[in-house]
């Protein structure tokens, strides 16, 4: 996000989806992640993402990484946001954007580690029951049931990261946005950058230098230099036994792109 919005010119919009202190539509807030069917055209949703994504709608939170500079010289806007990451077939299917979405996959037994660390609420972190119920109508009570009969906080938040990541992989293939491996940007953040601004059609200025500095948010200033070291580094903080534990929660989801045992993406 920092390094787009370096390079690209952009205003950022951080996470103006988020359950308490972002921008929602009085009915979902506290939802932690928001859902629209992508089928519907007629969403309530609508004019409020517009206004989102172009600044007609911010707050002190959202308006968190953007400078003064950026908004009098920039004319484009950069939104991020993991808390509307289900929405974002919906936005690809019924909202016009000028460059397509950055959809980045990163490894979930990573994620949940440092959710952990933050201290995360795990009972926050999972989706609403009206929610879990609309994205999986059919397999909603199956799930909840599997979700809950897990031993561990870091199984069932490898879990969640399946149900979500399950839904978007119809979508991931999609002309309609760019799919990137966050383990792949770290190894090489200038080759995925020129990836992102080819698709973009913007020429990205990319210095060097500084695509190695800490993000703002390493708040445990604990990013490795070598980028091998630092996707490797959560590897020894899980026990062979609940990597065996992990695996078999990625295959009953019948998630394939992550191993339990293995820090890169499996690509086929």
């Amino acid at each position: 996000m920092e390094l787009l919005a370096q390079y690209a010119k952009c205003i950022v919009i951080w996470e103006p989806t988020h359950p308490y202190f972002g921008v929602n539509p009085v009915q979902f807030r506290g939802e932690p992640r928001i859902f629209e069917d992508p089928s519907d055209t007629n969403s309530l949703l609508a004019k409020h993402m517009a206004d989102v994504l172009t600044l007609k709608k911010i707050n002190k939170w959202t308006l968190n990484y953007t400078t003064f500079r950026s908004i009098v010289y920039s004319s484009n806007t950069l939104t991020k946001f993991v808390h509307g990451t289900l929405l974002l077939p919906w936005i690809i299917n019924n909202m016009r954007l000028d460059y397509k979405p950055v959809y980045i996959v990163r490894h979930p037994i990573a994620i949940a580690l440092s959710q952990i660390k933050g201290r995360m609420n795990i009972e926050r972190e999972m989706m609403s029951e009206a929610t879990f119920q609309r994205v999986y109508p059919a397999k909603y009570e199956e799930y909840q049931r599997y979700i809950i009969d897990l031993g561990s906080s870091l199984e069932k938040l490898v879990a969640m990261w399946c149900l979500y990541h399950k839904y978007l992989v119809p979508h991931i293939n999609s002309d309609k946005l760019i799919l990137v491996y966050y383990e792949e940007l770290l190894a090489d953040p200038i080759g995925e950058l020129k990836k992102i601004g080819a698709e973009w059609n913007v020429v990205l200025d990319i210095d060097p230098r500084v695509v190695r500095r800490p993000s703002k948010t390493d708040f445990h200033k604990q990013l490795k230099q070598n980028p091998m070291e630092q996707l490797s580094k959560w590897q020894s903080q899980v026990s062979i036994a609940d990597k065996e534990k992990i695996q078999e929660v990625l295959d009953y989801f019948k998630i394939n792109v992550y191993r339990a045992g293995n820090a890169l993406p499996v690509k086929s």
